[in-house]
């Protein structure tokens, strides 16, 4: 009888077991010492704070481009770091812009004095109440970041959100403020049909709907809104290049890579921070596999009396066939580069060259070779242009109006622009 009972109990125990890890658990806090960043996950319907081990780390004197709003979102986050009065933040605007960048950059910037950053999806913002009651009495300083945050109607987050903002009866937590980052400037979708909640009353006084009015509450509740806009295409390029500085690229390599960014900020239909990054990472990439030997190009810039220069393209079947570069080609062993340029513009063009004269040397990569250019100018000349090798040919002047341009062969259009 009594081990019967005693299995029963065991029995029993086990089921209570196994039914308090169902039960609803306090959230628990981590070691706010030893980690900056942190994430908000649920497991079986348990919440807890997952510490980052190692956070995107970004420097602010990284990010170009965004003066007027990264100066806006610093200087707030600098007020609640040192104690004083500081807003919740919403910025919103054209995507790949910098909008979360700047976030996890202002962590890398204060996280010295205190600074911590709780990432929480949208879909655990029901949760929001409970994870600002663990931080309330924390020395440290809380920014609690919602990326790319929307809301369809009737989502529970959205109530959660408005309340821990502004509008609940507990006081909201000095060491904590929100950033969120969204597309949508007032958070939830806007259709057409809510303008027909509109009432036009004989005064001319407009009444908008209900509907419009709560969707406009939630953004409102932001103290601070920060707004950016699309790149221009000179903006995209400072980008780039910056990318490219901070990636370890020479300048000379950078200035290779401008028509290359240009055509992959053109195939993804955009031009902004994102794509920047990832053309970045792509060319740096790409440099670092191609190949070691260096191959030796004479390179002529032919010019006409007129004081125009000649661009040819590439033949085809050769690498980047189509592309408009300054004509020329391999120095072969034993060839000065007087020599050898003298040979292919023959070759290439049927003209002799009566003055070659040294100018710069210029070193690219390319996925299929590692080239130094030995450029020349070449103002003298005679007989008569004819392509040989079925290429097309344009006299030209600055700035050049055919396109795609070899991306060697951009540094040479600057350099003229500047010592004709």
């Amino acid at each position: 009888m009594n081990e019967q009972l005693d299995h029963l109990l065991d029995r029993a125990n086990t089921l209570l077991n196994r039914i308090e890890t169902l039960l609803p658990q306090p959230l628990q806090a981590p070691d706010w010492a030893a980690y900056t960043a942190f994430r908000y996950r649920k497991r079986a319907g348990h919440g807890y704070l997952q510490a980052i081990r190692q956070p995107h780390l970004i420097a602010l004197n990284a990010l170009c481009e965004v003066d007027a709003q990264r100066d806006k979102i610093v200087q707030n986050t600098r007020q609640f770091v040192s104690g004083a009065a500081a807003n919740n933040v919403l910025l919103t605007g054209a995507r790949g812009t910098g909008k979360s960048s700047l976030v996890k950059a202002c962590l890398n910037e204060f996280a010295s004095q205190g600074l911590r950053l709780i990432e929480v999806d949208k879909l655990d913002l029901v949760d929001l109440p409970d994870i600002v009651e663990l931080l309330a009495d924390r020395p440290e300083r809380f920014i609690v970041f919602c990326d790319d945050l929307s809301f369809e109607t009737g989502e529970l987050g959205y109530k959660a959100l408005k309340s821990v903002l502004d509008g609940s009866i507990a006081q909201t937590a000095s060491n904590v403020v929100i950033y969120a980052t969204s597309n949508r400037r007032h958070l939830l979708p806007e259709y057409l049909k809510e303008n027909q909640d509109y009432q036009h009353q004989e005064s001319g006084e407009v009444h908008p709907g209900e509907g419009v009015e709560e969707k406009i509450s939630l953004s409102e509740r932001f103290g601070l809104w920060v707004s950016f806009y699309p790149f221009t295409q000179d903006e995209y390029l400072a980008i780039v290049n910056q990318w490219l500085l901070s990636m370890g690229l020479p300048l000379e390599q950078i200035h290779l890579a401008r028509s290359k960014a240009l055509v992959w900020a053109l195939e993804r239909g955009s031009r902004n921070g994102r794509v920047a990054y990832q053309f970045a990472k792509d060319y740096t990439g790409m440099l670092a596999n191609a190949p070691s030997h260096l191959v030796h190009v004479a390179v002529g810039v032919v010019f006409a009396p007129n004081g125009q220069f000649l661009m040819t393209t590439r033949p085809s079947g050769k690498p980047f066939a189509g592309y408009w570069e300054f004509p020329g080609g391999k120095i072969e062993p034993g060839e000065s580069v007087q020599q050898a340029l003298t040979r292919e513009l023959d070759e290439e063009l049927g003209i002799v060259a009566l003055q070659v004269v040294p100018w710069r040397t210029l070193d690219a990569a390319y996925p299929h070779a590692s080239v130094r250019l030995h450029i020349c100018k070449v103002t003298q000349w005679t007989g008569t242009l004819e392509m040989r090798e079925a290429q097309q040919f344009s006299w030209q002047q600055l700035p050049v109006s055919v396109e795609p341009v070899l991306s060697g062969s951009v540094p040479i259009l600057d350099w003229l622009s500047h010592h004709p």
